[in-house]
């Protein structure tokens, strides 16, 4: 009877571990199954870095980890290229998505981008300058592409070039050298760094594109005023090969925010989750003041462009671009839109130094 009684616990006792590990083993297969499945899936026959392919992450962190301290994204990619040896390689940037493909070899590049239509603008790019607003470089090729990019086309005309974008990249040199001329007499023979001062001329160069004299503000300007005020003894010097630091004018809001956008959409590109981060930022304070000192002065630039325009006055290239919307409207038999935040989001990509051809 004793026996009897033990050979029962025995089985019972199997049976409830038996129980136990049966869900608890199939759980563990059901997760490594993911993994895997989730794991990086490179393209047969293109190179590829293998320790990526045994990570969720791929080649994020190396990329994050590079990018944190140069700031260059395309850097990076230019090194895989170089350490896989191969003109045609691919990694793995964007956890459970799709590997991208890099290309370095110049004719098969221009041919993609010249010729096969099968080819268009990546999505990557699209969710990085999501924050510019509906520009037409955020659309891959069709209809609304052509729609928005259709106004500034005559930007580009040898005619604005020539009388208005020539010009005003002449002065804004002159006054970067200008500012040059006063730091190299007040270093007395010492380096001083010129990455700033490069950037504002940009910064004034594009401003002067898109505004023309209807903006009045620079950002080299206050610079060249206050070293001209400044005199040997106001400026510490240090030994004769360290660099001397400057001081610098604080730049107006508006300038400021231009100044700060292009960097936010290269963060943005540069993101594991650029659509998530760009929703996270936009609640944050510091975002909503940048764009927002953009939108109230680009609605003032454009009443003002849309006054000259009317006047027969068209130099600007606002001006320009309501020229184009109001041929456009007479064509298609509609009042222009002069008000539309359309038009006031195809001027941002050219106040804030970014390739209007894109």
């Amino acid at each position: 009877m004793s026996m009897s009684y033990s050979s029962g616990s025995t089985i019972r006792e199997a049976s409830n571990i038996r129980y136990f590990f049966a869900p608890f083993f199939t759980i563990v297969v059901v997760l490594y199954s993911l993994y895997r499945w989730l794991l990086p899936k490179p393209v047969p026959g293109i190179a590829y870095n293998l320790q990526a392919t045994k990570s969720l992450f791929g080649d994020a962190p190396s990329m994050i980890k590079e990018v944190r301290v140069t700031g260059e994204f395309r850097v990076w990619c230019a090194k895989q290229v170089k350490q896989m040896n191969s003109p045609v390689c691919q990694v793995f940037i964007r956890p459970f998505s799709k590997p991208w493909i890099l290309l370095a070899d110049y004719r098969e590049s221009r041919d993609v981008l010249m010729r096969r239509k099968e080819f268009d603008k990546s999505s990557f790019l699209a969710q990085g300058m999501a924050c510019m607003g509906s520009f037409h470089g955020i659309y891959t090729t069709g209809d609304k592409f052509k729609s928005n990019r259709q106004l500034i086309q005559d930007l580009m005309t040898t005619s604005f070039l020539q009388n208005h974008v020539c010009p005003a990249i002449y002065n804004k040199a002159l006054d970067v050298m200008k500012l040059f001329e006063l730091k190299k007499d007040l270093a007395k023979g010492r380096p001083f760094s010129v990455k700033k001062d490069l950037e504002y001329a940009s910064l004034d160069i594009m401003l002067e594109f898109a505004f023309g004299k209807n903006w009045v503000h620079t950002a080299t300007g206050p610079q060249v005023e206050l070293l001209s005020k400044l005199g040997a003894s106001d400026v510490k010097i240090g030994a004769l090969d360290r660099p001397v630091d400057f001081p610098i004018v604080p730049i107006v809001d508006f300038l400021k925010s231009v100044y700060e956008a292009p960097e936010i959409v290269e963060k943005t590109i540069n993101a594991l989750m650029p659509k998530l981060q760009t929703w996270w930022w936009s609640k944050q304070p510091w975002y909503k003041e940048v764009f927002d000192e953009k939108e109230r002065i680009m609605k003032e630039q454009v009443a003002i462009g849309v006054k000259n325009y009317r006047s027969g006055h068209v130099q600007t290239g606002i001006e320009h671009m309501l020229m184009r919307e109001g041929a456009r409207a007479e064509k298609e038999g509609r009042e222009p839109d002069f008000g539309s935040g359309v038009f006031r989001d195809e001027v941002r990509p050219i106040t804030n130094d970014m390739d209007i051809m894109i």
